[in-house]
């Protein structure tokens, strides 16, 4: 059976969690030389910053498995427009192909466009806190 952990205890946990892989900031010291993660207003940040970097990896996330699924759907069209060729023109499957191709393009756009705000949303939070200049 296992214990019950204490607020701290739960917060060190958290803490340890949210900068597994972080090495820059586990190693940061602070202006007395103490390791930073020792300051209670260092931590928040940390986790702030850490619960923002989680927030806009799972935006992005929901943004590339939603274009996944459309992926599935385009090419599910496009089988249908080239199955019987004598069905559908080849200017009617072209114009599939164009339109796919450039629904493609604009979803890597705004995939592109999210990822390149939400790097500068943390880089600004980071400054803010004082941990970049």
């Amino acid at each position: 059976r296992e214990r019950k952990l204490d607020p701290h205890e739960q917060a060190a946990l958290r803490l340890e969690e949210q900068t597994r892989g972080m090495e820059f900031i586990r190693k940061a010291k602070g202006p007395d030389g103490r390791p930073a993660l020792m300051d209670n207003e260092v931590k928040d940040r940390v986790l702030n910053l850490a619960a923002l970097r989680d927030r806009y990896q799972a935006q992005l996330l929901t943004m590339l498995e939603a274009e996944d699924v459309r992926e599935v759907e385009r090419r599910a069209e496009l089988a249908r427009y080239t199955k019987d060729p004598n069905k559908f023109s080849r200017e009617a499957r072209n114009w599939i192909k164009r339109r796919h191709t450039s629904e493609r393009r604009e979803a890597r756009e705004s995939i592109d466009r999210i990822r390149h705000d939400n790097e500068m949303a943390l880089v600004a939070t980071m400054a803010k806190y004082g941990f970049i200049r």
